[in-house]
């Protein structure tokens, strides 16, 4: 089990990203991203078999960058990884290489302790863990593998079991992606002033693989991951469905700049505004700086460069496009909160790897599909809880 220190020795920050087993991230609340899994699953495509295809799919990704490595145990570094994503504690409590079975288990996943948290009722919440598992085992034993949890914490049972075995999946299609695609991300550490107070007063805390940050249940999630789920919805379901993800991160930052201003009152110093351009560095996201800042006109635009969407989306697709839903979100929300009225947020001057984000006074209207679920579970309330 990891401990704190552990933490901090592996997950670094640094160029606004983050590196995990030198494989990049980004960080979210993990009810943000439940909102958004349960946004989907209210659609037409079957969310538990992408998240399994996905899942299979980063294995072959982080194999890839394992492999560049002395470690051999894959399956160990991968448990090592999910852990230290924050994303529970998983143990192989049974394997069988002749016969190619493999039995997973744990008291402590994320999802299914979220699941719980929200009262959302599930009979499975680990489709992307067994992806992963199952994908690695592949890539180790060079065999077909079929992954099943056939326990879960929601729905009732002690613990979360996985059970891969020898099988072949009939996979849901991801699109083109390239086949090289490997991580390999060396940060130096470079902190601004929010993530050195997280770091100096180790404010992130480990604990059986759950990550706390402020009192905040985070997950580490693959960058590639991420930007597979955005683009699948995108191609299935169209450009409104994937804006899911910008409200969802809308909703989250402006749920955290209240609970700010409950803490520590109103500033006069810009501090929600600055905590914007920290917020995105802090999440993983790339940097920011200044391009317009106009308090009358209520207009905030920044360059956000080294951005890690983009650069890892053209790595993955072989192209550059707009594709920074989730940090639009953010940006929006956080600027709510700062001038205290709705505010949207666009993608401009998309480069490879930078753009500019510009935030103006706007309310568009969610949804209908999401909106009901989106208020209801991204409340102040459950942000502290």
């Amino acid at each position: 089990m990891f401990s704190d220190d552990d933490l901090y020795k592996n997950v670094i920050f640094g160029n606004g990203e983050i590196s995990v087993y030198r494989t990049s991230e980004i960080n979210t609340p993990v009810n943000t991203l439940v909102v958004m899994l349960e946004g989907l699953r209210n659609t037409t495509i079957d969310i538990d078999a992408v998240l399994y295809a996905i899942g299979k799919k980063e294995a072959e990704f982080l194999h890839r960058t394992f492999r560049k490595s002395p470690e051999m145990d894959y399956v160990g570094k991968l448990l090592d990884f999910i852990e230290l994503c924050g994303w529970g504690k998983f143990e192989l409590a049974a394997g069988n290489k002749e016969t190619l079975t493999y039995v997973f288990s744990s008291e402590h996943s994320l999802l299914a302790h979220q699941y719980l948290k929200l009262d959302v009722k599930r009979e499975k919440a680990e489709a992307y863990i067994v992806g992963l598992l199952t994908g690695m085992l592949e890539q180790v034993t060079g065999e077909k593998l079929s992954g099943e949890e056939t326990k879960c914490m929601v729905s009732g049972q002690a613990q979360c079991v996985i059970e891969v075995r020898k099988g072949e999946d009939e996979l849901v299609d991801l699109g083109r992606v390239s086949d090289s695609f490997s991580y390999d991300v060396d940060i130096t550490p470079q902190y601004n002033q929010v993530i050195e107070m997280a770091i100096t007063q180790k404010l992130m805390k480990i604990s059986h693989g759950r990550i706390k940050l402020w009192n905040f249940d985070i997950v580490f999630v693959p960058t590639a991951t991420f930007l597979l789920l955005q683009e699948y919805v995108r191609k299935e379901l169209g450009e409104e469905v994937v804006m899911l993800f910008y409200y969802a991160a809308r909703k989250q930052a402006y749920a955290g700049t209240q609970i700010q201003i409950q803490q520590y009152g109103r500033k006069q110093d810009k501090q929600l505004y600055l905590s914007m351009l920290q917020h995105h560095e802090f999440s993983g996201l790339g940097n920011a700086s200044v391009k317009v800042f106009d308090e009358e006109k209520k207009q905030i635009d920044f360059l956000s460069s080294n951005n890690v969407f983009l650069k890892f989306y053209e790595k993955l697709f072989g192209e550059v496009k707009e594709c920074n839903v989730f940090l639009r979100g953010l940006a929006a929300g956080i600027a709510h909160g700062y001038f205290e009225v709705p505010m949207e947020c666009s993608e401009i001057d998309v480069e490879s790897a930078q753009c500019v984000m510009h935030s103006v006074a706007g309310d568009s209207p969610m949804p209908a599909e999401i909106e009901e679920l989106a208020n209801k579970s991204l409340t102040v309330g459950q942000f502290l809880r």
